[in-house]
């Protein structure tokens, strides 16, 4: 009797259970249901891991393949002692914060003796102020991660950042109402990024950059990543071949200057000096660069020459070269620019300073050329021809500056400049040549490099009682704008002798208009020039106004007489 009251008692007992394991199924089933179905697949995406901080969405950009964090990202996580410039465009960054080691002890310490700080532009996307993260790792000790498919991006210092290796068949877990679901496993060996912990378990970002948690015990090799601020590596001495081809790249530092890179670079351009580096007051240098056309210039076996300009101000030169504070100051931000972005060169734009001021320009450029020569950077200056004004041509000592510098820029163009009284030329070959052979008789033919215009002038005459026209306005007209112009007005062209140069005009309301033409005519002419005088290369202004034959025109000149 016993043991069939114990047998009924048992039978009901694994009833019960099993009715209980069977609702207990079914509200699990439910449960984890509901709970997956909150779920938000797009939760941890366009997300941003400091170290092991999960911060808010939409904390970066990319832009040409570089990633950009938020100014306010940087300043919170990275450095919160910058100063914003008055403008807002760029960011100052305090030398003893950020990492400045040359490989050559003698350059660090001319920095360190020189500098207290450098700046950075920003780029701005929607009011919001954003910095290269390139740039922040050559400087800092934080490196990055981008995953380009969930647009996750981890940033992690020192020691900070973990990774590691989980095999196939692993199970990957998400995370609801503080609980796991196991939701797919591991196909194969992949390598993961530990972003967090959660109990027995890491929180990881795999190959992809797909959130998930996968137990411990599952993640082997764990390493943290060893992080530190770049080491500047004197680069090698440039092989630029001969005759070379350079040509100017203009970049507004008021306006966004992240744009300049959507067009490669045709055969025919050796060198490329984009406008980056403009002074201003007390020596200060405004930083108006962008790592990512460094990048696109390399890509390219391009050589890059940031240009430095004076800004054609006489006063912030003056202040400039009569301080030996300044001129220390200015070299050493500019060593620290060519080393940061890379360059090859500087080429040296200072135009329109005092007279009174030439030895001390050629003091200036001796000690940029000697500092910064110590890190293999070619120097060019820009000179106009000798013999005209005193604050545009006479205060360039060349026979001194030649000797510190590895090419001097003849800009053999603005024969008649804009305000010119009268109309001619940009450039006449009779002109230009006389230019040569003036500035030969001061600068070795071998530093000599011919400039050349891919511009000319629309001269605007007005007629007078006596038949005769008077010169009252000019504007200047690029080659592919010329192109233009003649489809448009059916223009004729016609040889004038004197300038050597093919020459048309037309009228409209009463007035005549002027061209004295620049095409491959007369830039096979000024090729001509600089190989009968032995010149190492030629360099035009400026990236942009060329018409589609002019680069390939210069590569052929190369090739016949190499």
């Amino acid at each position: 009797m016993k043991s069939k009251i114990r047998v009924s008692l048992n039978l009901i007992g694994i009833t019960i259970i099993c009715v209980l394991s069977f609702f207990l199924w079914q509200y699990y089933n439910k449960y984890q249901a509901l709970s997956l179905s909150l779920l938000n697949p797009d939760e941890e995406k366009n997300r941003t891991v400091f170290n092991d901080e999960w911060l808010e969405p939409n904390q970066f950009i990319v832009k040409n393949t570089h990633v950009y964090i938020s100014l306010s990202t940087f300043e919170k996580y990275i450095d919160s002692d910058i100063t914003l410039s008055g403008t807002g465009q760029r960011i100052y960054l305090k030398i003893d914060n950020i990492g400045h080691q040359f490989d050559k002890p003698l350059l660090t310490q001319y920095v360190d003796a020189n500098i207290k700080e450098i700046n950075v532009p920003l780029l701005y996307e929607a009011k919001i102020a954003y910095i290269d993260m390139s740039i922040v790792e050559k400087l800092y000790p934080v490196a990055h991660t981008y995953f380009q498919e969930t647009n996750n991006l981890i940033v992690y210092e020192d020691q900070k950042g973990r990774f590691g290796e989980i095999k196939a068949n692993t199970d990957k877990y998400q995370m609801a109402n503080s609980d796991l679901f196991k939701q797919n496993a591991s196909e194969s060996t992949e390598p993961v990024w530990i972003v967090g912990e959660h109990k027995n378990y890491y929180h990881i970002l795999d190959g992809l950059g797909y959130s998930a948690y996968v137990k411990k015990s599952a993640v082997s090799k764990v390493q943290v990543e060893s992080v530190s601020a770049e080491n500047f590596i004197t680069p090698e001495v440039s092989s630029l071949k001969k005759p070379f081809s350079m040509t100017f790249e203009v970049i507004d530092q008021y306006s966004d200057n992240f744009k300049k890179q959507a067009t490669p670079f045709e055969p025919g351009i050796d060198v490329i000096s984009p406008t980056w580096f403009n002074l201003n007051i007390d020596g200060i240098i405004i930083n108006s660069a962008d790592l990512a056309y460094t990048e696109f210039v390399k890509d390219q076996d391009v050589e890059l020459w940031g240009l430095f300009k004076n800004n054609f101000s006489p006063k912030w030169t003056k202040t400039l070269l009569n301080s030996d504070a300044y001129q220390k100051k200015a070299v050493a931000q500019m060593l620290m620019y060519a080393a940061i972005y890379e360059l090859d060169g500087i080429n040296l734009d200072f135009e329109n300073i005092y007279l009174e001021d030439q030895d001390a320009l050629s003091r200036f450029v001796k000690e940029l050329a000697q500092v910064t020569g110590e890190y293999n950077q070619v120097i060019s200056m820009d000179v106009t021809r000798p013999k005209g004004s005193d604050t545009w041509s006479k205060v360039y000592d060349r026979r001194t500056l030649s000797q510190f510098v590895d090419y001097m820029i003849l800009m053999a163009y603005d024969e008649h400049w804009g305000s010119s009284p009268i109309s001619g030329s940009v450039a006449s070959m009779g002109w230009t040549e006389d230019s040569i052979t003036m500035s030969l008789e001061e600068i070795p033919s071998e530093k000599l490099v011919l400039g050349i215009p891919l511009y000319m002038r629309v001269w605007q005459e007005t007629p007078l009682q006596n038949g005769q026209y008077k010169k009252v306005g000019s504007r200047a007209i690029t080659l592919s704008g010329f192109d233009k112009m003649m489809a448009e007005r059916n223009l004729e062209l016609i040889y004038d002798e004197p300038s050597g140069q093919y020459y048309t005009e037309y009228f409209e309301s009463g007035d005549r208009y002027r061209i004295w033409v620049e095409d491959e005519h007369v830039l096979n002419k000024r090729l001509g020039l600089s190989e009968r005088y032995s010149l190492p290369g030629i360099a035009t202004w400026r990236r942009g106004f060329e018409r589609n034959s002019t680069f390939s025109v210069i590569s052929t000149w190369q090739s016949l007489i190499k």
